[in-house]
């Protein structure tokens, strides 16, 4: 007789401690939204009020602007300026414009447009994820009129913290520059090459122009892509605002969590509302904890610039290291200046007592440092696992 062979019960799949995560996270926040649905109205209004009154008039016009010089060449990597550029961070001509426009217009423009570059084939993506880090910054404009003189009355304080952290921007793009790769990659193997964006071939073999190298076609694009990056952007604002008010009261209300805490994680967070928590805190915690801010940029930012990012499949997760080394050399470096130029702070009643004293400075600097040395000695390491995909370690 022949037996039947005995079935074996197929196992069901592990979830990986991610998802784990993601699922007790989305548990807590449906629960929230349900037992307290004032703080997330009331959070997503004034969100929506900063998102559409502040932060898309003054993005808009830098997108449709920075989309069509990059399209129209107009910059095209010459120049001293951008020659200096490349050799500091071991980038192409190409990748110096994008820091240039980047640094000049403000997040997420730096990230939108080494996505872009990446995209037609001009970059690596090695590349695209280190022009994020240097060029996916603040503007001049936020960090000088919003956090120095609005939130600080001091625009030295803000003119400060900018410099700081452009110059924390340089040095750690400078460092992880070092074991970067700046050769331009076959069209082929592009994104460019995968959807047949290139130069169209007519039936006598001669080469059409495409409507994107026209000049009405660039100004036309350029808008419709700045309207339709505008609205994810102002979504993830308000996303962020709610997270970030619901944690305010579980760190404050429930937990009686220090002020001082509450302000790092808004600030590790979403930027806005990390520096309006933080200039409340006396000196000097608000000063590092706003220069972190203005370096880190925070989580919102970066998944605002995965809009761009993620279609290229250029990683995040390099991006959220360096960015985070990036934010602790910003706020030793605005510790710094401020003690070196005597730049005046106005005090918070706030908090009287401060966490974080002056002898914090050597330990930032000491962190930041052993940060991005880690960093860069295990980027050869991680890569296979981390920095081939688009998100963090999926």
């Amino acid at each position: 007789m022949n037996k039947t062979p005995k079935k074996i019960p197929k196992k069901s799949p592990k979830k990986s401690p991610k998802k784990i995560l993601l699922s007790v996270f989305l548990a807590a926040l449906a629960v929230l939204l349900i037992a307290f649905p004032e703080t997330a109205e009331n959070a997503a209004k004034s969100s929506l009020e900063a998102a559409f009154g502040t932060v898309v008039p003054s993005l808009f016009s830098f997108m449709v602007l920075s989309d069509i010089i990059v399209s129209s060449d107009i910059i095209g990597g010459k120049g001293r300026l951008a020659a200096s550029a490349a050799k500091l961070f071991n980038i192409s001509r190409k990748g110096a414009a994008v820091f240039l426009l980047g640094n000049l217009c403000g997040f997420p423009v730096g990230a939108k447009l080494a996505a872009r570059e990446c995209a037609a084939g001009n970059i690596t993506k090695d590349e695209a994820w280190r022009l994020t880090v240097i060029s996916n910054n603040v503007s001049t404009a936020f960090a000088v009129s919003v956090v120095g003189g609005t939130l600080f009355s001091s625009r030295a304080l803000g003119t400060a913290m900018y410099v700081c952290q452009f110059a924390a921007s340089v040095i750690t793009g400078a460092v992880i520059g070092i074991a970067g790769n700046k050769k331009i990659p076959k069209k082929s193997d592009t994104p460019c090459g995968r959807h047949s964006c290139a130069e169209k071939v007519g039936a006598g073999g001669e080469k059409l122009k495409s409507e994107k190298n026209e000049t009405g076609g660039v100004f036309v694009k350029a808008v419709n892509d700045a309207a339709v990056s505008c609205i994810g952007i102002a979504s993830f604002i308000v996303v962020f605002g709610v997270i970030s008010s619901y944690a305010r009261e579980i760190l404050e209300g429930f937990l009686k969590i220090s002020p001082t805490v509450t302000a790092l994680c808004g600030a590790f967070l979403e930027i806005s509302n990390g520096c309006i928590m933080a200039s409340k805190l006396s000196y000097p915690a608000s000063v590092l904890i706003c220069a972190f801010a203005v370096g880190f940029s925070g989580i919102s930012v970066l998944c605002q610039g995965s809009l761009f990012l993620s279609r290229e499949r250029i990683p995040l997760f390099p991006i959220f290291l360096a960015k985070t080394a990036e934010g602790i050399l910003s706020a030793a470096l605005t510790f710094s200046a401020v003690k070196l130029f005597n730049i005046s702070v106005p005090a918070s009643s706030f908090e009287k007592n401060s966490i974080i004293t002056s002898s914090s400075l050597f330990s930032l600097l000491a962190a930041a440092i052993i940060f991005v040395y880690i960093l860069l000695r295990v980027k050869k390491r991680l890569s296979k696992k981390y920095f081939s995909f688009g998100t963090f370690g999926a």
